[in-house]
């Protein structure tokens, strides 16, 4: 059924002559990180809308699943955020916006200080998506390696001509999911193109002088009321589930 539905809604996007990565098609067919063997399926984790599904989805399990002390008000962070690798910057940026300064991207220096949130897998089909996150359990301590014990959780979300919304939510043994590698936020040192000094030429008399250049079993299972997208200039937090 899975499988026919997909095929359908390919269908009418090729009916329509639109790419499967159009943004204003509404017939988004995606799967992150990249799956192979799915060549229909885009990869790009810029597309829309999955960095504003990440930012939801990360909202959603931290005001059920907070860190210690609580998810924050939004006045110092209280977690960092691992997200699929590929995402441009100002995407990277959006996220953070739409958590309103209670998450940050994880670098090499706050992972060692600030839990971390992991998006692990996403997939888009038209108006419905799927993610899969990987959160810390700090009320089981630390592994014999003083890691964290990671939970994974599966959310459902939809659109049906709306803002998207979590529809339900799938809880996992530990282990279930595995915690995805850290893709750090961009050091902007790295991003800054050295200056090449320029040459001096020789002062000539009376001449102008040159200006320089410059897999498991789910334990439970919740249906949930809507949430909607918060915008990023106002983000909203969550209601209860």
């Amino acid at each position: 059924m899975e499988l026919r539905a997909e095929r359908r809604m390919i269908g009418v996007c090729a009916a329509l002559g639109v790419s499967l990565s159009a943004v204003l098609s509404g017939c988004i067919y995606s799967n992150l990180p990249g799956e192979t063997k799915n060549t229909l399926a885009a990869t790009d984790p810029n597309i829309y809308p999955s960095p504003k599904l990440m930012a939801l989805s990360l909202e959603y399990v931290v005001n059920r699943y907070p860190p210690p002390g609580g998810p924050g008000d939004g006045s110092t962070p209280t977690f960092a955020f691992n997200l699929p690798a590929g995402l441009r910057r100002e995407n990277i940026e959006l996220v953070q916006s739409m958590l309103g300064g209670r998450g940050v991207p994880v670098t090499p220096e706050n992972a060692q200080t600030l839990p971390i949130y992991h998006i692990a897998t996403m997939w888009i089909r038209g108006s419905r998506a799927q993610v899969e996150m990987v959160y810390p359990v700090h009320s089981i301590g630390l592994t014999p390696s003083a890691e964290p014990v990671y939970r994974g959780v599966s959310l459902e979300l939809g659109s049906d001509l709306s803002p998207w919304y979590v529809r339900r939510q799938q809880l996992w043994n530990v282990g279930t999911i595995e915690v995805p590698s850290l893709h750090f936020f961009p050091d902007p040192r790295a991003e800054t193109v050295a200056e090449e000094p320029v040459a001096e030429e020789p002062i000539v008399e009376n001449a102008p002088v040159a200006e320089p250049q410059a897999p498991g079993s789910p334990v439970e299972t919740q249906v949930l009321p809507a949430e909607t997208i918060p915008e990023p200039e106002q983000p909203e937090t969550s209601g209860g589930g």
